[in-house]
């Protein structure tokens, strides 16, 4: 008896289930398709890259040469007089690169340079982006309405027949009428 029962439920329910409308889909604005675009186009995200690689080099372009520190143990371990470490010799060395004539702020200079022109290629790369988006948005734009007025035409085309037809069969028009209607079909 519950399985009879519970087999009718799912009948009268299943078919209820199927025929709910699929909801439309949102319509893309121009202003939603430049929104994701500016926000998730690769070229755009190369530069905010870019700023951090040019950031990177102004900082390791802002240090001074390094120093290097050596040192050297001669004459160790060796046989007779000079065994053990009686007779051993060790050399301590500093070196380092001296800049002279303003190089350190030349560089810091360049590089900051470099970060300061990321600014408006960016932008310039930002803005060939978004007027490629909207003129591809406008060419489907027109693309759509192209469809639709030819399907217009097409429909009107088939009404022009259909009334060429019926007045040549009422004996009101010749059949070279319905025959130009059919050509321009």
């Amino acid at each position: 008896m519950w399985l009879r029962l519970t087999a009718l439920a799912v009948f009268a329910v299943v078919p209820c289930a199927m025929a709910q409308d699929v909801p439309p889909k949102p319509v893309l604005t121009l202003d939603d398709a430049i929104a994701r675009v500016a926000r998730q186009h690769p070229d755009l995200r190369l530069a905010d890259g870019q700023r951090a690689v040019l950031t990177a080099d102004a900082e390791r372009d802002a240090l001074r040469p390094p120093l290097r520190i050596g040192a050297e143990l001669e004459n160790v371990f060796g046989s007779g007089p000079t065994r053990a470490l009686d007779q051993a010799e060790l050399t301590v060395t500093l070196a380092g690169v001296l800049e002279r004539g303003g190089k350190l702020d030349a560089r810091r200079t360049l590089a900051q340079a470099r970060i300061d022109a990321l600014a408006p290629q960016r932008a310039l790369a930002r803005l060939d982006v978004l007027a490629e988006v909207a003129r591809r948005y406008l060419a489907i734009g027109m693309a759509a309405q192209r469809h639709a007025a030819a399907l217009e035409t097409l429909a009107q085309r088939q009404r022009t027949v259909s009334a060429a037809r019926q007045r040549l069969q009422a004996g009101a028009s010749p059949e070279s009428v319905l025959l130009t209607a059919q050509a321009l079909q």
